[in-house]
């Protein structure tokens, strides 16, 4: 064989090899490219998913206490509003009790003079029941007195 042609031929093996060697170098660094851009692109998506639930929790904590201050809030004006209807109730038992005691005294106290004039009226009459009885007693025993005579 002619030894310009084996060493032709010897290059252009070479040069096919290397042309598939570069190839598949060029495959590798792309497969390697898309893998790095990937994993970037998950981890970006790592990073925004942990921003995120951070944010979150960080707006949850403060929405909680926002809530949490509301509900004090709510809790404490409850209490203030209990209070003060307690306290009006009481104050209108109390009255209500006072009203009824007075009421009570005045009617008592009314019947008793009431009371009082009935009886004195009705001594009256006794009284005078009683001196006509007598001015009877002593007009019969003068009557017998003179009949007797």
């Amino acid at each position: 064989m002619d030894p310009f042609r084996l060493k032709a031929e010897s290059e252009q093996r070479k040069t096919k090899k290397g042309k598939a060697r570069q190839k598949l170098r060029e495959e590798r660094l792309q497969r390697n490219a898309l893998k790095r851009a990937q994993r970037e692109k998950r981890a970006a998506k790592k990073v925004q998913r942990m921003w995120r639930a951070h944010r979150f929790r960080r707006s949850l904590g403060t929405f909680m206490r926002e809530k949490n201050a509301a509900v004090l809030v709510q809790a404490r004006i409850r209490g203030v509003l209990l209070r003060r209807r307690t306290r009006d109730a009481l104050i209108n038992y109390i009255e209500n009790i006072a009203i009824t005691k007075l009421q009570a005294a005045v009617r008592g106290s009314l019947l008793r003079k009431q009371l009082e004039r009935r009886r004195a009226i009705k001594r009256k009459r006794e009284e005078a029941e009683k001196a006509k009885a007598s001015n009877e007693d002593v007009h019969a025993g003068a009557v017998k007195l003179v009949r007797a005579r």
